[in-house]
């Protein structure tokens, strides 16, 4: 059964969304910076990281003028927390020189697979097509992330 949750948690749920694709562009920049033999990957995946950050506004500015139903139970906050975590120790270890290039990649995977595992866009339902849609393009985008950096890793480094 669709159950209606508080007014507010839908937009703070959405705002850990959006902290989260924004951590994971600044990491990604910071990457681009320490390793700039894989600036390449690590730009574009930082200005898709964005995009995603743009589009959970889009999600907002959506709720904000139509109330959506949703499922209260699909949503961890405490996993996002804990990703949000994760992210910000991978980035004071990355400024003390605590991640090799290696580490990097397979730690933006790592990011990338949980975020695909985790499906915390799927954490809404809505009759609004658009809604969908939006969250749709995030995780198809997210699993592409995910199978770039493991074809950039084999290409680099191989089966290992």
């Amino acid at each position: 059964m669709i159950q209606m949750k508080p007014a507010g948690f839908l937009p703070e749920t959405l705002d850990l969304l959006k902290q989260v694709e924004l951590s994971v562009a600044r990491l990604y920049a910071a990457f681009a910076a320490a390793f700039p033999e894989d600036a390449p990957l690590w730009k574009g995946l930082v200005a898709e990281e964005e995009g995603h950050a743009r589009r959970v506004d889009e999600l907002a500015a959506m709720i904000a003028r139509n109330r959506i139903q949703f499922t209260p139970d699909k949503f961890n906050s405490p996993g996002l927390r804990t990703y949000l975590a994760g992210l910000n120790d991978s980035l004071e270890k990355l400024k003390t020189g605590g991640i090799t290039r290696r580490q990097a990649l397979s730690i933006g995977r790592d990011f990338e697979n949980t975020l695909s595992e985790s499906a915390f866009y799927r954490v809404v339902r809505s009759a609004l097509p658009q809604f969908k849609k939006i969250c749709d393009q995030i995780e198809g985008e997210t699993a592409n992330h995910r199978h770039r950096l493991e074809d950039y890793i084999f290409s680099r480094f191989g089966g290992s």
